[in-house]
């Protein structure tokens, strides 16, 4: 048994469940099965072999509330929400005062729009952990889908005021705003949800949908500028800044793009066009004619 623990914590799955298979050989035991089912679990393609296990587990030993909650979430990825949903319940019987059982019937609960049950399941387990943050982000959810939006902001803030870069957060509050169409508040967190979240794009494209809805000309620059920084090698961003200010009258800003934009770019026609009339507009004539006729030379012709 204790060699079979030490392959789990290895990583060695497959020989761990050759010697928990061992030792079952022996003597049947609660232990063993449930570490079998730990290791089928683990290797993330055995759902059946981990629910059978804990199955047995929870025969020989129906205290066992971690086999319970780990069957109910081997129920869950299967799609099985009937028997994870009875299985977190199971799990709130036998450790009342833990939040585990709250927090994942919760989640079912909410995925199924059960919004008025997920909440109070949500807030028995903040009553239980108020430093889980997820129990108020998901408690928050559940507050915007019934349209309670003062309570979910309540909850978002007291996860702000601990985690000032939640961008989750701050993304659920532009939730909340657009849908009471409160487009000029809702812009101001989607801006700091966009400014905090680093791995995607996702919130930047959003934040420059928004921000060009409102012709919001400090917000479209901003966006441009985030989604930049987050993907440098996508010139389509920096011309199209280069052109917002253009179309600003921001003539040295554009030059500055536009002049990026020329340099890393094969035909460059409207950037060199829009260069020499910046140019112009700032008194350099001569200049700006001369990447106006290289424009034309590059095959562009302005409408």
């Amino acid at each position: 048994m204790d060699e079979g623990i030490c392959k789990l914590v290895s990583g060695r799955r497959k020989k761990a469940i050759e010697l928990f298979d061992q030792s079952l050989s022996y003597s049947e035991n609660a232990v063993a099965y449930n570490f079998k089912a730990t290791a089928f679990k683990l290797q993330g393609d055995n759902m059946q072999e981990a629910i059978d296990n804990y199955s047995l587990t929870i025969k020989m030993d129906s205290l066992n509330w971690l086999a319970y909650n780990s069957r109910g979430e081997e129920y869950l990825k299967k799609g099985d929400v009937k028997s994870a949903l009875a299985d977190f319940s199971s799990v709130i019987k036998l450790r009342p005062k833990n939040k585990t059982g709250y927090k994942n019937r919760g989640i079912i609960r909410m995925q199924n729009r059960q919004y008025v049950k997920a909440y109070r399941d949500f807030s028995f387990g903040v009553s239980l952990d108020t430093t889980d943050y997820d129990l108020y982000f998901n408690r928050a959810i559940c507050s915007i889908s019934v349209k309670q939006y003062e309570n979910a902001h309540n909850d978002l803030n007291f996860i702000l005021r601990h985690k000032p870069r939640g961008y989750e957060a701050y993304y659920a509050k532009y939730k909340i705003e657009m849908l009471k169409n409160d487009s000029l508040s809702a812009i101001v967190y989607l801006d700091s949800a966009s400014k905090f979240k680093r791995i995607s794009n996702n919130y930047n494209l959003e934040f420059l949908a928004l921000a060009k809805s409102l012709s919001d000309h400090q917000s479209i620059i901003k966006a441009y500028g985030r989604m930049i920084r987050f993907n440098p090698y996508n010139q389509k961003y920096l011309f199209e800044r280069a052109m917002v200010y253009y179309s600003n009258k921001e003539y040295s800003s554009a030059i500055g793009d536009f002049n990026k934009f020329l340099r890393r770019k094969e035909q460059p026609g409207k950037a060199l066009y829009y260069l020499g009339v910046s140019l112009k507009n700032l008194g350099k004539t001569e200049l700006g004619g001369k990447y106006i006729k290289q424009a034309v030379e590059n095959g562009f012709r302005p409408k």
